[in-house]
């Protein structure tokens, strides 16, 4: 099929784009492709600006767009979307990690980067929020995770978890009020997130109404799983998802696990006392890297099921949390008893909003105003008790250190949360359509692929030894491209210190 020449205009301005029609053997129709040419100037394109001269923003992309091109992102969203539509994307993903602004603000942030000059696309706040409120609306993020399954071929380890995030709208169904892991009594809508380990990069996400409990997502992620071909792979999941029917459904289907021992269920706390007294026995003394550990193998029904695990006991744990335990009551208490009331003010709310998380550990009364407070010595001997100690559980065939450096990895989905709540400034949103905030979760999303991916070059090259993902890309946001009088681009002079990151990155300028 022939390509042809289109003008389309963008802010009472005219550009030419090739159209090529393509057939596609999936949908069995026939599709478009459009490639930016230039700024139609009397009926040919020219890749020039008005100004006779303009330095534009270069380096820090070096990284984010080799990332696309070996993950195959851009192909991969051009299966969904329009060309445009993909690149707008990736542009907003950009932005994300490179410099997070209100979305209204991407244009003017866009207008002063290299990729305007390449991809001529409209980053006005009605087309972002077009954007992002169709793909919120379509099933695009799921059929996104399912190509990027493929392609990455998952066979090790998957991490799974799931944290809030909070919203002022009260225009949204999907935030209500829930166990809010930021503890800031504003309705949210919960995220779960399933990490490659081996590859550490996202692979799928979900987003659950803000009132859902962690143990309750757990069996749609392994439904959604195994719909998208996982197979063969080890789930690492967190003590929340730590229940009778979740442990059922996965000793039924064929995913490996680890998962770490609640102390909600009786057996779990009759189990813990037991090790308790037997656990640091001198023949349970093993060495894990530098540090020594106390461990023991241990068995426990759970409902129908005989589960197979082992028992930890730290020394340098126990005296940590301890002391952290400790500290967190004297400053709890402190806090407290200098706090002054006002009338207005209702004592109960204010002590639970205080002691968020550690209520269970003090008796108070008003005294002239005042909190009174005591710490309840057997609430506090029960917690300290346990510290030091934990039960990893598996249905896999591991050693006591495989099973532990399995469950460690989890750090990495922490680390993506982080990334994605703060670096990402993913909150708290102030948006009000659903089909917009699922848009922008899945930009998120895109943006957390590109920072964990370039996270893990840094690991691998040692960059990370000298650098944080802002430091290395604020150095190479100093490589920039000029464009001269005739149209003609070039880029800056590369510093010594630009090349020893680019180098160990496989990138040029």
């Amino acid at each position: 099929m022939k390509s042809s020449v289109r003008v389309k205009r963008i802010n009472g301005k005219e550009y030419l784009y090739e159209d090529t029609p393509y057939y596609d053997k999936e949908k069995k129709q026939i599709r478009h492709r459009s490639r930016y040419l230039g700024k139609n100037v009397d009926g040919k394109p020219v890749k020039k600006v008005k100004a006779p001269r303009n330095t534009y923003h270069y380096g820090e992309f070096l990284p984010l767009l080799d990332t696309v091109k070996k993950l195959g992102l851009e192909e991969i969203l051009s299966e969904y979307l329009s060309d445009e539509k993909a690149r707008m994307l990736l542009a907003l993903s950009f932005n994300r990690v490179v410099r997070p602004l209100p979305f209204y603000q991407a244009a003017s942030w866009y207008e002063t980067t290299w990729l305007q000059n390449e991809w001529g696309l409209d980053l006005s706040g009605p087309r972002i929020s077009e954007l992002l409120s169709m793909i919120g609306e379509s099933s695009i993020p799921d059929k996104f995770a399912r190509r990027l399954i493929e392609r990455d071929a998952p066979q090790g380890s998957l991490i799974y978890d799931i944290t809030s995030i909070s919203s002022y709208s009260r225009q949204i169904g999907l935030l209500e009020h829930g166990y809010n892991r930021e503890h800031t009594g504003i309705r949210q809508v919960n995220m779960g997130l399933v990490i490659d380990k081996e590859k550490t990069i996202p692979l799928l996400y979900d987003v659950y109404p803000g009132s859902i409990t962690d143990v309750s997502t757990l069996l749609n992620t392994v439904k959604k799983m195994r719909a998208m071909g996982v197979q063969d792979c080890t789930l690492i999941l967190d003590r929340g998802f730590f229940s009778t029917g979740n442990i059922d459904e996965l000793m039924k289907s064929t995913l490996k696990f680890v998962v770490p021992a609640t102390y909600q269920l009786k057996t779990v706390k009759q189990l813990v006392s037991k090790m308790h007294r037997s656990i640091n026995d001198p023949n349970n003394l093993h060495m894990y890297g530098k540090e020594t550990l106390f461990v023991k193998s241990v068995e426990l029904d759970v409902g129908e099921h005989c589960l197979k695990g082992y028992c930890y006991y730290s020394l340098r744990k126990e005296h940590g949390d301890e002391d952290s335990f400790y500290r967190k009551l004297h400053d709890l208490k402190a806090r407290l008893e200098r706090f002054e009331l006002k009338k207005w003010m209702k004592p109960y709310h204010v002590f639970q909003e205080t002691c968020a998380g550690y209520t269970q550990y003090f008796t108070w009364k008003l005294v002239e105003g005042r909190f009174q407070v005591k710490i309840k010595k057997n609430a506090v001997a029960q917690r300290v008790n346990k510290m030091g100690l934990y039960i990893l559980f598996t249905n896999d065939t591991l050693s006591w250190d495989e099973c532990l450096s399995t469950y460690k990895s989890r750090d990495l989905v922490e680390k993506g949360f982080d990334i994605l709540k703060n670096d990402l400034e993913a909150r708290p949103l102030n948006i009000q359509k659903e089909s917009t905030l699922k848009g922008l979760l899945f930009v998120n999303f895109l943006s957390l692929i590109l920072k964990m991916r370039l996270l893990r070059m840094m690991k691998d090259t040692g960059l990370h030894e000298k650098y944080t993902i802002d430091s290395l890309l604020f150095e190479l946001e100093k490589i920039k491209k000029i464009e001269l009088e005739d149209g003609t681009q070039v880029t800056t002079e590369l510093t010594k210190k630009h090349k020893e990151l680019l180098k160990p990155l496989g990138l040029c300028a």
